[in-house]
């Protein structure tokens, strides 16, 4: 496994080696050991989730509030994504940047987003399936959203496709109002 790390602290691109012969290939996909080893913190496996997205769909900012903090490791199983980290800790050195990365099934790599960070994505390609193993269970309570047309982030969505974007992320809040409302993780919560 290598690990590159981003320039968001606590995220990093994750590269596998792939085994091709005349069958197809084999890559080893997650291994508890080496992925805490990658990123330096406890990342155990307690939730996987996998979407299925038609071109153009956006998904997120997405991010968690939990006690526990919320890892993902996030996988393209089938087409390409662009993906986005956006660090959402107030404090962090690098509030409100984002870093993109292009994750795809031609390419054996995935991508750890640690606690404290914002995820969003946009399929690239039909029937895009990606795969996230999470640290911490789902609590609909704790599990918050930023409008990923937000213009204090100014993420940079392909103009290739016609964006989808489910009403719940349409209509969800801007950084400044998550922040004014204490709705965001703190740096030091994510780092003690």
């Amino acid at each position: 496994m290598k690990s590159v790390p981003l320039i968001i602290a606590g995220s990093f691109l994750i590269e596998e080696p792939r085994f091709e012969d005349s069958r197809g290939w084999f890559q080893q996909w997650h291994q508890s050991s080496s992925l805490e080893d990658a990123c330096g913190f406890s990342f155990p496996v307690l939730q996987s989730n996998i979407s299925h997205s038609r071109a153009g769909s956006i998904r997120g900012i997405h991010y968690s509030l939990c006690e526990e903090g919320q890892a993902k490791f996030v996988t393209v199983m089938r087409g390409k994504i662009e993906d986005f980290v956006i660090d959402l800790r107030v404090g962090s050195p690098t509030f409100g940047q984002s870093e993109k990365v292009i994750l795809a099934d031609s390419h054996p790599r995935s991508l750890i987003i640690g606690p404290g960070l914002g995820h969003a994505f946009q399929a690239l390609e039909e029937d895009t399936i990606v795969s996230y193993l999470l640290s911490s269970e789902y609590n609909p309570a704790l599990e918050l959203a930023i409008n990923p047309f937000c213009p204090e982030l100014s993420l940079e969505w392909s103009q290739k496709f016609q964006h989808l974007v489910s009403k719940k992320d349409s209509i969800a809040p801007s950084l400044t109002a998550q922040k004014v409302n204490g709705f965001l993780p703190l740096w030091s919560q994510s780092h003690s």
